[in-house]
């Protein structure tokens, strides 16, 4: 797979420099991070990637891998937004478990509800006993309810 990278490097890199231009910027209202860049500057930013993903795979520890300076990439905030990547070896499951602090999903729990992350439907005896439960508190609040107010309707 690596020497697949290879090919596509070099195609990538034949753009020219000096009309290539590649900057990390935000949209007008400054909330959501944006790519300022020309085909040029997208082509060396893409071949930086891989030539990056390239040596990751050669790679046994985890060591932040930093971009190289170079003149074509521009910084319209003033810093450097992303300078390198920090090497993960994982899956994406095994990361975010990880950062959540749980174990990584296995393939029979249940999945989140498309739409709604985070939240797993409710299903089978559960399901049904908090309907119950929910449906006989509020006949037991009419029921009550209703005998209060044929007193309260007495007294006049």
């Amino acid at each position: 797979m690596l020497s697949d990278l290879d090919p596509s490097i070099e195609f990538l890199e034949r753009s020219d420099c000096s009309n290539a231009y590649f900057s990390y910027t935000t949209d007008p209202t400054g909330e959501f991070g944006m790519i300022s860049a020309n085909e040029e500057g997208l082509r060396l930013y893409a071949a930086e990637l891989l030539r990056i993903a390239r040596t990751m795979g050669r790679m046994t520890k985890t060591e932040p891998l930093y971009f190289n300076c170079r003149e074509w990439m521009v910084s319209e905030t003033g810093y450097d937004l992303i300078a390198g990547v920090s090497p993960q070896f994982h899956t994406r499951a095994e990361i975010l478990a990880e950062r959540q602090g749980a174990p990584a999903p296995s393939s029979d729990e249940p999945k989140a509800s498309p739409g709604k992350p985070g939240r797993v439907p409710v299903k089978g005896c559960f399901g049904t006993a908090l309907l119950l439960a929910v449906i006989s508190l509020i006949l037991f609040a009419s029921v009550k309810g209703f005998t209060n107010l044929r007193s309260w309707v007495n007294i006049h």
